[in-house]
């Protein structure tokens, strides 16, 4: 079934891209690059879950992130205002949370208020983080791949089905194709907002089974966050508007230096060290909370190290 899925979801995301492009074509938004493609990942996951997935609460879960992602993808092709997507991701974040305590049968109290207000504001801070990484061709492409196979191989049952990661792989790649070519598609916001989403509901479902398990999403999204956290830093200090499109990320910078997908390689070799750092640290001991902790500190420094050195590697380029 794995694999029927896998072929099934990349030949239908390569047909859908390909009429999605077309389509682009014949709207008012021409004269643009198609964008938002992204947006039809949700669908997928909803399907599945609608008829291979006895678990109520994801059906749910899934249709919400479709309704709010369709809304969504607006900004895509209107630019809606920076205060508006905020609200659209706290309240997304917000009902998701609601959602998955209810089905957990959690009482009305300052936890119940707790769960709901983080999941809101990390709701927010993963739909920038991941739409910075959209900027790119391949570059969410390559994020997304590796959420997929950390879903995969690294989580537990309990937290997200493998089937899930399986639909992401296959539905990237189907996409990736047309992506591969500068300028002729973008996953969009819309699309990064549906990742930040489905992240969101991992994290707050393994919060309420006290899972330690989802402490491996740091694989794909440590280098992305450190980064994100870099230029919001640099931004304030050189006084810049935060909301404002800049080119500060280490993709943007790599891309003025060198040529052929290279800003790719930092992002992929720090998941591969990182599943390295996993496999020495966690696997011999288990998931605990002293494993985790070296695991957190060992995966932080070495991606500060990895960024700094390829920082260092493009200021010395001439």
């Amino acid at each position: 079934m794995s694999l029927t899925i896998f072929i099934g979801t990349s030949l239908i995301s390569f047909l859908l891209s390909y009429i999605y492009k077309y389509l682009w074509k014949l709207s008012p938004f021409k004269d643009k690059t198609a964008t938002g493609y992204g947006l039809l990942l949700i669908p997928f996951l909803y399907i599945y879950s609608l008829y291979f997935n006895e678990l109520n609460g994801d059906k749910i879960i899934f249709f919400v992130i479709l309704v709010f992602s369709i809304i969504y993808w607006l900004d895509d092709t209107l630019h809606l205002s920076s205060i508006f997507r905020f609200l659209l991701q706290f309240c997304c974040g917000v009902i998701l949370a609601i959602i998955l305590l209810i089905f957990n049968q959690y009482e009305l109290n300052f936890y119940f208020v707790f769960i709901v207000i983080l999941s809101g504001l990390i709701n927010i801070f993963f739909s920038n983080s991941v739409n910075f990484y959209d900027g790119l061709d391949l570059n969410i492409s390559t994020l997304a791949i590796i959420l997929g196979l950390t879903i995969i191989f690294k989580l537990d049952l309990d937290i997200v089905e493998k089937h899930y990661g399986i639909i992401i792989i296959g539905f990237v790649l189907g996409f990736s194709v047309f992506n591969i070519k500068p300028n002729n598609i973008f996953f969009g916001d819309s699309g990064c907002f549906v990742i930040a989403c489905f992240v969101n509901f991992l994290l707050i479902k393994s919060i309420l089974t006290l899972n330690l398990n989802i402490i491996l999403l740091l694989i794909p999204f440590l280098l992305p966050i450190v980064d994100v956290l870099y230029v919001l830093a640099l931004r304030v200090y050189k006084n810049e508007k935060l909301l404002s499109r800049n080119y500060h990320h280490l993709y943007h910078q790599i891309q003025l230096k060198y040529k052929n997908k290279v800003y790719l390689i930092p992002q992929i070799f720090n998941a591969l060290v990182i599943l390295v750092i996993s496999k020495i640290i966690i696997e011999p001991n288990g998931i605990n909370m002293h494993s985790i902790k070296i695991f957190v500190i060992v995966s932080i420094l070495f991606t500060i190290i990895t960024y700094i050195i390829s920082k260092k590697i493009i200021e010395t380029k001439t």
